[in-house]
C-alpha cells in the first residue's frame, strides 16, 4: 500500500482465467508488517543467551531475559498494537478472564441481543450505593491519550449494535444513543487530571500500574 506503482493486476491464464474485478486493489489492502529482527551477532546464538521459560512476558535486564523471551514479546507486540481496545478486568471485586475474544463477531442478533451479551451480577456490596468500582485496561496502543467508562440504560441501546448491512461497529444509531442518553466517567487512579496513561508496552512501563 506504501508503493502503489508496484501494485498490478493478476492476469493469469491457466484454468479459464480470473476476473480483473477481483484483484482491484486500494491503499487500505495488501498491507504488511515487516521486521527484520538481529538478536545476536552470533547465527546460533549461545544456550544461556536465549533466556528462561519463566516469566516470558515480564521485562528484565536480568539473565532470564534472553532472545526468545524478547522475540515473544516483541511478536506479541506487534498483533497488539494493530488497533487499540479496552477491556474490563472487573466489577467490584469480581474479576474477569475473558472479557475481549479475538474474531467473536460485534454484531447482536436482530431478534435477542441478550443471549450474546456478558451480563454482570454483582454480589454483596451496599444495595443502597448509587456507585460502583470498574476497572479496565487499555491495549493496542504504547501511550494512552485518554479513556473512560461510558454507561446508560440496557433498554436504551438499539437491537443491533452495528450496521446491519456493512457490520461497522457501532452503528450511526447506537452512537446516537450513546452520545445522547449515556454519561462519561473518568478514570478516578490518574493523577493530573487527566484520562490517559501509558500501556505494558511503553519503554516507561504501564501507567497506571494498578
Amino acid at each position: 500500500s506504501w508503493d502503489p506503482d508496484r501494485v498490478v493486476q493478476c492476469t493469469p491464464t491457466t484454468y479459464g482465467g480470473y476476473p480483473p474485478e477481483k484483484t482491484v486493489y486500494n491503499n487500505s489492502t495488501l498491507r504488511a508488517f515487516n521486521m527484520l529482527i538481529e538478536t545476536s551477532d552470533r547465527k546460533e546464538p549461545l544456550r544461556e543467551d536465549l533466556g528462561s521459560r519463566h516469566d516470558p512476558l515480564i521485562s528484565t535486564n536480568g539473565r532470564d531475559n534472553g532472545h526468545v523471551a524478547r522475540n515473544i514479546r516483541l511478536a506479541l507486540l506487534a498483533m497488539d498494537v494493530v488497533e487499540p481496545y479496552v477491556s474490563i478486568r472487573g466489577v467490584e471485586e469480581l474479576m474477569f478472564e475473558d472479557d475481549v475474544i479475538p474474531t467473536m463477531n460485534l454484531k447482536r442478533s436482530p431478534t435477542s441481543y441478550y443471549d450474546d451479551a456478558k451480563l454482570v451480577w454483582v454480589p454483596g456490596g451496599d444495595k443502597k450505593s448509587t456507585t460502583r468500582k470498574i476497572t479496565w485496561t487499555v491495549g493496542g496502543a504504547m501511550t494512552i491519550d485518554g479513556t473512560e467508562i461510558v454507561y446508560g440504560l440496557w433498554d436504551d441501546l438499539p437491537t443491533q449494535l452495528a450496521e446491519s448491512t456493512s457490520g461497522f461497529y457501532p452503528s450511526m444509531e447506537t452512537r446516537n444513543v450513546i452520545d445522547t442518553k449515556f454519561q462519561v466517567v473518568q478514570p478516578s487512579n490518574v493523577e493530573g487530571g487527566t484520562s490517559g496513561g501509558r500501556s505494558r508496552w511503553h519503554a516507561d512501563g504501564a501507567y497506571p500500574a494498578e
